[in-house]
């Protein structure tokens, strides 16, 4: 995890995203391509060391950069988005499709299916079915 002690240091994971094309639906292709970079992205080993004298932690950092743990993303959330076009949802939907969406809905959910994040975009209304 990227808790080091808990309440005081952390690892700080930044991920930035060029788009060189878009043919629809970038937030949910973004969210692939950050969740697949951060598959393979390994943190170095940690000991905690705490001082008896001074009560002070102190992070050593091991400089193999083969003794690497990975990062648990159980809990990283993945971007759903659903198109309106007419009285239809449309999953994945091109260019084409969101030019003519009437309302689009996103949905953050994490590995236990719980919903983060929502948002609601377009001049449309949502309604139940």
């Amino acid at each position: 995890a990227l808790c080091i002690v808990p309440r005081k240091q952390c690892w700080v994971v930044h991920v930035d995203a060029v788009v060189l094309d878009s043919s629809g639906n970038l937030a949910d292709a973004i969210s692939m391509a950050a969740y697949a970079a951060l598959h393979t992205t390994t943190i170095p080993a940690i000991q905690v060391v705490t001082s008896e004298e001074s009560k002070e932690t102190v992070v050593e950092v091991s400089d193999d950069p083969y003794e690497t743990t990975d990062l648990v993303l159980h809990k990283v959330p993945i971007i759903v988005s659903l198109t309106k076009i007419g009285g239809s949802f449309v999953v994945d939907a091109t260019a084409e499709e969101e030019a003519c969406m009437s309302a689009k809905v996103t949905f953050a959910v994490d590995g236990d299916g719980k919903i983060c994040s929502s948002s609601k975009s377009g001049i449309g209304g949502l309604s139940k079915a």
